[in-house]
């Protein structure tokens, strides 16, 4: 999918939905069509690929940091390939380089030595029009070379235990429940009931980007129970006072099915929570599957024997999975959480509140607590709050932060 700079990219960069990194392949191109077909085959090899038609929209995308590969053409609306490459080396910009051109090959290799001079690596050069077959190879070539540095890095990080936590708080909507410990936002005093934990993995420039994120959909085998209980781990140990303080709230861990198996097949984390003196019921793990997954009665048991050993269960993207979640009803899921995609359109589409209030009603029947994700505004955390929902948490309330910047009232 083609993502206009002004009207996506910097907005779901705002709000959370995509990583500050950017994406991978960022096209620079003033045709439409060329820009499609570009963004088209990098999605279809699994390179996430956004496009602009102007230097001056790119700009704005990487004054937030370097995509692996920029594709642009020589001859840009507002300012010519080489007088960008300069002002992208100024701005610390290391992505490689693919040029795009109709022109003579002496002005196209002119272009290429002065990318090269400002300290880019380039690719060969795409001759306009684009050929299938070299467009495709061209962005498998770079699909490869990003498989290896990510994966690479992800594996790392597990092996050394090296992930980071960062915390989002859930806040109580209703009034209903207080837990003792409260965080002030424009005035108004909210109740924490929870805190998702987010595992984060730090870049080449010392930001911290999500591990899945940085490897894509594509790659959720990286998500072992290994994972899981070593974030289990790190946010215990790091919210310890503040889990003795407060015996109402509770830690959400995100998983996916290959971490429940391997978490029933260890008892690492019963008998880390037990030397720690917390009980399995402050931990609430997060279930994302595909429907097919959720149908599995295999699944559906594991879920319950996880459940069994005190474990709350959360699941996730409701929206994403709502007659998977219908049909599983048997399974005593302590939280559903709307996905933000829907929260966000809340403001201003009337179905996307009639889908959230059934979904609310739903949950409720069911004995779940109902749980808005991706409030990024007052307006928005008013009609959470009015439709019904039991917590919300978005970067209105708090941007994920570590442990050391958390301030409670």
């Amino acid at each position: 999918m083609s993502l206009n700079l002004a009207e996506n990219m910097a907005r779901e960069v705002e709000a959370g939905l995509l990583d500050p990194r950017l994406p991978d392949v960022l096209v620079i191109e003033a045709d439409d069509i060329i820009r499609d077909d570009i963004v088209r085959t990098a999605s279809q090899v699994g390179l996430r690929a956004a496009a602009v038609g102007s230097y001056t929209e790119a700009r704005a995308v990487l004054s937030s940091g370097s995509p692996n590969v920029i594709v642009t053409d020589l001859n840009l609306p507002d300012i010519d390939a080489v007088a960008a490459f300069r002002h992208m080396r100024e701005m610390g910009v290391r992505s490689k380089i693919i040029i795009l051109s109709d022109m003579d090959e002496c002005i196209v290799e002119a272009a290429a030595a002065a990318a090269r001079a400002h300290g880019f690596e380039t690719r060969p050069v795409l001759q306009k029009p684009l050929p299938v077959i070299r467009l495709q190879t061209e962005m498998l070539a770079c699909q490869d070379a990003h498989k290896k540095t990510t994966e690479n890095e992800v594996i790392r990080h597990l092996l050394i235990d090296g992930f980071l936590a960062v915390y989002q708080p859930k806040v109580e909507m209703q009034g209903k429940e207080t837990s003792g410990v409260r965080i002030e936002v424009e005035g108004a005093t909210h109740e924490l009931m929870g805190l998702e934990t987010l595992a984060r993995l730090p870049d080449a420039d010392g930001n911290l980007c999500s591990p899945l994120s940085y490897l894509g959909p594509r790659n959720e085998q990286y998500r072992t129970g290994l994972f899981t209980m070593q974030m289990v781990n790190r946010a215990c140990t790091e919210l310890l006072p503040v889990i003795m303080s407060y015996e109402k709230l509770k830690l959400s861990f995100n998983v996916v099915p290959g971490d429940i198996r391997e978490l029933l097949a260890s008892r690492a984390i019963d008998s880390y929570l037990a030397s720690l003196h917390i009980d399995p019921s402050r931990i609430v793990f997060e279930i994302t599957a595909d429907s097919d997954t959720l149908a599995s009665p295999g699944y559906r048991d594991m879920l319950n024997e996880l459940h069994g050993r005190g474990y709350l269960l959360s699941f996730d993207n409701v929206a994403d999975g709502f007659s998977s979640y219908l049909n599983m009803s048997s399974i005593p899921f302590h939280e559903i959480k709307l996905d933000r995609i829907l929260v966000q359109e809340l403001s201003n589409s009337k179905r996307a509140c009639e889908v959230a209030r059934a979904v609310v009603e739903v949950g409720h029947d069911f004995g779940s607590t109902v749980t808005a994700v991706g409030v990024q505004d007052a307006e928005t955390a008013g009609i959470v709050r009015d439709i019904g929902f039991d917590l919300a948490q978005g970067n209105y309330f708090m941007k994920p932060t570590n442990a050391l910047n958390l301030a409670f009232g």
